[in-house]
């Protein structure tokens, strides 16, 4: 053969093979579409019960994507307490030995809903020849299993029934005339069985019912629905109306034709009369109403407590409602209720109390309550009523911070006019005083220059005396408002004492001056510089003032890594150690400060401006030996030079 022969052998070859693949790529398209809209689920698992493939119909009846499940094991998604174990490893054995299976199993879908399937599972080989998946192809068949155990169950309920329940069982044919009843019957409606089966079986319902009854029925004959569950009146013998829960199923012939139906009826007329007082209640009374046995468990809760407290009223029924009340509030409802036991609750007494509800907070209920015997159970039993009274309580509770906050404006209000009174009246008599002299030696020309010089600068110290208690109170006035607004900077502790300590020691003209020690590595505090100057001008200012005559005050700045500690220690005076509780109060000044000046608000103002620059201040004191101030301000570090 030569080379030419060759070649065009070679193309034909290639043209037949290329037509084979072409047909089995068209088969393989052909299998994918028959696979992916087939009626049954399909997956493909390993050995190992792993999903490795599914279709789109699986994803579709078990409510889970591809992608959820891929790489899981089949079984431990799809199964739950009340599938049937035992089947399973024994039929994966027998596809791994090349059998196909078919199995009925109750599964689970994504949701849980419970689901009964027919399992087809088939063994998968490989190229060589080894089994190394399976195939597993469900088809839902919920319906026809429930057909399967309605009816058995069915069958087991119609002959205990028959036999020992207070209910009406019954038999009736395609127009709904009764062909069977027990004895029930004649107990709940009064009828005798001569005279019921004398009548048409429609006679008996309430007009209003006859077509509710009949359509019912007809979702059996028209295989729409497999049994009916309806609520219908029926008129007893003596005219009263009878409501009754009816089950119904259909009875078949031999053939499999729908011959008539058979049921239950049970009297659900006290049910029904309760359920429309819940509902009434639900709809139209707001407040929650409660009923309590001896042991103030809860035997009847109202619906509004779905409202109120977000419970449903079973979650409550047989708890005690102690179990629910705020501890704080214990003693207080369980005295009104040992009140009420006694019979010493007037009419319309109530009592307040916090409800846990379902989610963890309180509301207050505003409880009046009643205890009485129970006649049906021989024991004492208790009847609540509750009203929500959150606004009322919050109403309360502004009225009260308003009238606190009234208290306190008097209290600073007669503290103020206490204070002007007093630390006004001397420096302005004083003033006077002086201007007085001064006027009598001015008409005499007996001027003496020096006690004038003395005079004047009595005058200034006075006037500016006035002008700081004037400041301080403006200050102070700026607080209670809440328009005051700090300005936040990096400050220099040391920089703002050194100023202060210069400027007081200027002012007093005598030798004493603080000595002012630095500890640690200078580091800047966030802050006003205006109200740092304030805090530490009053303490230095009183450590000056209340130590005259004595060793001079000793200023330390400690520089921690978190935070500046400032003591400002002085040898004077000291505070009374029952006083100290009151050191920081407005217009407060300690009992041992004699004749000298002060008004009491410096102190009070150093607090607070302290606490604005999230700082503390402690004060340790002994009368008579000195005092020392401690303030303790948070360090912020910066990157500045």
């Amino acid at each position: 053969m030569n080379y030419e022969e060759a070649y065009k052998e070679l193309l034909n070859k290639y043209e037949k093979a290329s037509k084979e693949l072409e047909s089995i790529k068209d088969a393989y398209h052909t299998a994918d579409q028959i696979v992916k809209h087939s009626n049954r689920a399909l997956a493909i698992i390993n050995l190992n019960r792993e999903i490795i493939w599914m279709n789109e119909r699986a994803e579709d009846q078990f409510g889970f994507s591809f992608g959820e499940v891929k790489g899981k094991k089949i079984f431990e998604l799809l199964v739950d307490l009340k599938t049937d174990f035992s089947m399973i490893p024994q039929a994966l054995e027998s596809v791994k030995n090349g059998c196909s299976v078919e199995s009925t199993y109750l599964v689970y879908k994504k949701d849980r809903t419970e689901m009964w399937v027919r399992v087809q599972m088939s063994p998968l080989y490989n190229r060589k020849s080894e089994i190394d998946k399976v195939a597993f192809l469900a088809q839902d068949i919920s319906q026809e299993k429930e057909i399967f155990l309605k009816a058995e169950e069915g069958e087991k309920r119609h002959k205990l029934l028959l036999k020992h329940t207070p209910d009406i069982i019954y038999n009736i044919d395609l127009q709904g005339k009764l062909l069977e009843i027990n004895d029930a019957w004649t107990r709940v409606l009064g009828y005798s069985k001569e005279e019921t089966f004398a009548k048409d079986g429609n006679y008996f319902f309430f007009p209003a019912d006859v077509e509710k009854a009949k359509a019912a029925r007809q979702t059996l004959v028209d295989g729409t629905a497999l049994s009916y569950n309806i609520d219908v009146r029926v008129v007893a013998k003596n005219g009263e109306i009878v409501w009754l829960n009816t089950t119904s199923f259909p009875i078949y012939s031999k053939t499999h034709e729908i011959i008539g139906f058979t049921g239950m009826s049970k009297n659900i007329t006290t049910q029904k009369r309760n359920q429309t007082i819940r509902e009434l209640l639900s709809i139209h009374v707001r407040d929650l109403v409660c009923m309590h046995d001896k042991d103030t468990n809860y035997i009847y809760v109202s619906p509004s407590i779905k409202e109120i407290a977000g419970y449903e009223p079973q979650e409550l029924v047989g708890k005690s409602s102690f179990d629910f009340y705020h501890p704080d509030d214990i003693e207080k409802i369980w005295k009104y209720r040992e009140a009420n036991i006694k019979g010493n609750v007037e009419v319309g007494e109530s009592v307040q109390l916090r409800f846990r509800k379902k989610e963890g907070t309180y509301t207050w209920l505003e409880l009046t309550g009643k205890i009485f015997d129970d006649s049906f159970t021989g024991s004492m039993a208790g009847v609540t009523v509750c009203k929500v009274v959150d606004k009322k309580k919050e109403e309360e509770k502004k009225i009260l911070a308003a009238l606190e906050d009234e208290k306190k404006l008097n209290r600073l209000k007669t503290g103020f006019l206490q204070f002007v009174s007093h630390e006004f009246k001397t420096p302005l008599s004083i003033i006077k005083a002086l201007c007085e002299m001064i006027k009598v030696g001015t008409e005499d020309n007996q001027i003496d220059v020096e006690q004038l010089t003395k005079d004047v600068d009595c005058i200034n110290t006075e006037v500016d005396g006035l002008s700081e208690m004037i400041d301080e109170v403006l200050v102070l006035e700026e607080l209670e408002s809440g328009n005051l607004n700090l300005r936040f900077r990096s400050q220099s502790i040391q920089s703002i004492i050194t100023d202060i300590n210069e400027r007081l020691s200027f002012k007093n003209k005598k030798e004493m001056k603080a000595s002012i020690r630095v500890i640690g590595t200078p580091q800047s505090v966030q802050g006003d510089r205006k109200y740092l100057a304030l805090i530490f001008r009053n303490l230095l200012s009183n450590a000056y003032k209340y130590s005259e005559r004595r060793p001079s005050p000793v200023v330390t700045i400690n520089f921690y890594e978190n935070q500046c500690v400032v003591s400002v220690k002085d040898f004077g005076i000291g505070i009374p150690q029952e006083e100290l509780k009151n050191l920081f109060s407005n217009f407060y000044r300690a009992s041992n400060v004699g004749k000298i000046e002060g008004t009491g608000l410096g102190l009070s103002l150093v607090k607070r401006f302290v606490e604005m620059h999230s700082g503390t201040i402690v004060c340790h004191s002994k009368e008579d030996e000195g005092t020392e101030m401690v303030v303790s301000l948070p360090i912020v570090f910066t990157n500045e030079g």
